[in-house]
């Protein structure tokens, strides 16, 4: 059995709208979850593409629409705005001016279970208390794990500072 030319496109991007899952999810799992139903929605809407409009931009759009639709249903969930980066980094393409705030990403990434979310809801302008009242923790141990979060970005991030 051939594949239909919708089918290649498909395929086509499959790489593509796998790094932009993980960009958005950042989280291997849920990234992987998101591409299937991703996957899934598209075959089914398949009639519904226009030829005038880029396959890639609809698959992206219906893949972002699914995270945010599970988004509602979730909380504390990280969005990335701008993949770009991201998925040049991951083909090996450096990325300029951009390659320093990803090493900052990264080292976020790289703190331990939690302290990482407390680090990124920080940095989007949370303050201690509302910190504790979304991960539902005492006070006192936000501000713990936020110093010693801090504390070991200083030392891998010390270069930049």
């Amino acid at each position: 059995m051939r594949p239909t030319d919708f089918d290649e496109k498909l395929l086509e991007i499959e790489a593509e709208l796998s790094m932009y899952a993980k960009a958005l999810t950042r989280e291997n799992t849920r990234a992987e979850d998101l591409l299937q139903e991703t996957n899934l929605k598209i075959l089914i809407k398949q009639e519904k593409y226009k030829e005038i409009s880029k396959f890639r931009s609809w698959a992206k759009r219906i893949m972002r629409n699914s995270f945010l639709n599970n988004a509602d249903h979730e909380k504390n969930i990280t969005t990335v705005e701008d993949y770009s980066c991201f998925y040049r980094e991951m083909t090996y393409a450096p990325c300029s001016a951009e390659s320093e705030v990803n090493d900052i990403y990264h080292a976020i990434d790289r703190l331990p279970d939690g302290y990482d979310k407390m680090i990124r809801l920080l940095v989007t302008g949370h303050k201690y208390d509302e910190i504790a009242v979304i991960l539902n923790l005492p006070l006192g141990t936000v501000k713990s794990r936020i110093f010693t979060s801090r504390e070991i970005l200083r030392k891998e991030l010390r270069d930049f500072l």
